[in-house]
């Protein structure tokens, strides 16, 4: 990030100073001068190389510069002078002895000009040998670095003169290969090959002119595994060239799209287009989304724990990471991430991550938090009956009837139709011995288009309680059966069944005696017709169910029966 930020600073006088001082190389330069004539050779520079050693990397870099100085000539290559290249850094209140990262050091060869840069890492083995790993580097275009053969000496010295030579072999390509990039550009594409070939031949294990092979081919749109196999190439000599790590990723994700057998493949050069660009958010993210849709959650997790880490503000990346860690079950872990994803990004709180978030607490066993939870989201999704629903459930599970009761009514006044919700609402009724008011909830569900048999369901065994209840009762009155009845006539109404029509006529005969009784005491007409009706259609109805309550049924016919000339009589005395 420092050096970065410095380079913004700098460019403004860099392009002053570069401008100036590169038309009259400082006279530090040993390259021998120009003659009259002659035009110099490509710009190129020698930054200083990374090094854990402190000052190993300038010594080495120094060392190089001159060596490359003195062994071409300028019109072959103007190597920047470390004046030059310190004249620029310094005003910017960057050291010159510090090395530049990676993309800070294309940005600075392309201020100062420089057509081709070195960039290198020195280090130095326990016996004192120093080894220095370089590439070759072409700063415009993508993927144009070329890995040289490492080279190793006792002294700076002897580094610098193996380099030298390396460096002198890979620029044979560097003429083919940018012809050959010239006419892609000019969509010369057969034209473009045969200089890429040339290249090819100059440096067989030419970067350059491979690059170039490969935008031909993109452009050409080759088939998949042309692209592929060119790309490869490429990272079988640089395994972290972005451009082809692009290719081949791309290539493989199209292909994984159809056959899942390139999944794998997809993944592993994903991964190693990050480990070429570990900072990289958006490729951090497609790696673990990658590693989730193939159910690779664990080995996404360390992926996403880094990524959050690296960059913790980052909505996108927290997002993964909770989806990462509910998928492996790590409750505790993904409800922290999840309250805090939403306390830094608030239009993260959908009503999806509301119902993720409720589903998190009840895996964790914590049912009074996902009420909680599930109140928070309907209070800020005030007309969403999914989460309103969410909240009935779970007030009901705590044992808060009220507020589950309240919060199934705002589900109906948000859609009086919604599936299932009269059937909650009934259960709650069902729970508190209700029966009134299920009956009345049942009857609105099966309007709204409920299942009939459920709602019968629901109601039937209430009414067998009731007629129990009735049966033992010593006070019977007609009005309690009638309360039966209405409530089984109600069930058989919604599904016919033996249980609901036997029931019907044993009621009818346990209401006969209330009703005789009160027949006889009021000299009632009405209530001795209906005795004698009622009786009439019991034994109607045990014909017809009776077969499947065995000495119930015979009990309860002896009873209509017995009834039956009580009822008679009572027509007889008092209708007439």
């Amino acid at each position: 990030m420092k050096a970065r930020q410095v380079l913004m600073r700098v460019t403004g006088a860099m392009l002053v100073v570069v401008t100036g001082s590169l038309d009259a190389q400082s006279s530090t330069n040993t390259q021998r001068p120009l003659r009259p004539g002659q035009n110099k050779g490509p710009t190129f520079m020698v930054p200083v190389f990374r090094s854990a050693e402190r000052g190993l990397g300038v010594q080495v870099a120094d060392v190089v510069r001159d060596r490359l100085m003195s062994d071409n000539l300028m019109t072959s290559m103007w190597v920047v002078s470390k004046k030059d290249l310190n004249a620029n850094l310094e005003l910017s209140g960057y050291s010159g002895s510090d090395a530049l990262s990676t993309s800070d050091l294309r940005s600075l060869a392309q201020f100062i000009r420089a057509e081709e840069y070195i960039d290198g890492v020195v280090t130095r083995s326990a016996d004192g040998d120093i080894t220095l790993t370089a590439t070759l580097n072409l700063p415009r275009g993508e993927g144009m670095e070329q890995p040289l053969t490492p080279v190793t000496g006792a002294k700076p010295g002897d580094v610098a003169a193996r380099m030298s030579a390396e460096i002198e072999k890979a620029r044979k390509q560097i003429k083919g290969a940018t012809d050959c990039l010239q006419s892609h550009r000019q969509r010369q594409y057969d034209e473009g090959r045969l200089h890429a070939a040339k290249a090819l031949r100059e440096y067989p294990q030419s970067v350059f002119a491979r690059i170039c092979l490969l935008e031909i081919a993109f452009t050409q749109k080759a088939p998949a595994d042309t692209l592929i196999r060119i790309a490869e190439e490429i990272l079988a000599i640089a395994p972290e060239n972005d451009r082809a790590l692009e290719i081949v990723v791309d290539q493989y994700r199209a292909m994984a799209e159809i056959d899942k057998a390139y999944e794998e493949k997809y993944i592993a050069s994903l991964k190693k287009l990050l480990a070429a660009d570990p900072t990289n958010t958006s490729l951090q993210a497609s790696v673990i989304r990658a590693l989730a849709t193939a159910g690779k959650f664990a080995e996404a997790k360390p992926i996403a724990d880094e990524a959050v880490k690296q960059s913790p503000g980052d909505p996108e990346l927290i997002k993964l990471q909770w989806g990462i860690y509910r998928a492996l079950n790590e409750w505790k872990v993904a409800i922290a991430i999840g309250e805090e994803m939403v306390r830094h990004d608030t239009a993260a709180a959908d009503t999806v991550f509301f119902q993720q978030l409720v589903a998190a607490y009840l895996s964790d066993s914590q049912p009074q938090k996902a009420q909680e939870a599930a109140a928070r989201g309907a209070a800020k999704f005030a007309n969403n009956a999914t989460l309103w629903i969410s909240v009935a459930q779970l007030a009901r599970r705590n044992g808060q009837i009220p507020q589950a009761l309240d919060a199934i009514n705002k589900v109906l006044a948000i859609n009086p139709k919604y599936p299932g919700v009269n059937l909650q609402k009934a259960a709650i009724f069902s729970e508190q011995d209700n029966v009134d008011s299920l009956r009345e909830t049942l009857r609105a569900a099966v309007a709204a288009g409920e299942d009939k048999e459920i709602a019968a369901g629901m109601i039937l065994p209430k009414a067998n309680n009731l007629f129990q209840a009735y049966q033992k009762d010593t006070a019977k009155t007609v009005e309690g059966g009638d309360h039966v009845l209405s409530l089984l006539a109600f069930s058989d109404s919604l599904n016919p069944t033996s249980t609901s029509g036997f029931l019907m006529a044993a009621t009818m005969v346990v209401m006969a005696q209330p009703l005789l009784t009160r027949a006889s005491e009021t000299k009632s007409c009405a209530d001795a017709r209906r005795t004698n009706d009622q009786l009439i259609a019991a034994q109607d109805l045990v014909r017809k169910h009776g077969r499947d309550f065995g000495q119930a049924a015979g009990g309860v016919m002896q009873g209509a029966i017995a009834y039956q000339e009580y009822a008679d009589k009572a027509v007889k005395a008092f209708c007439k």
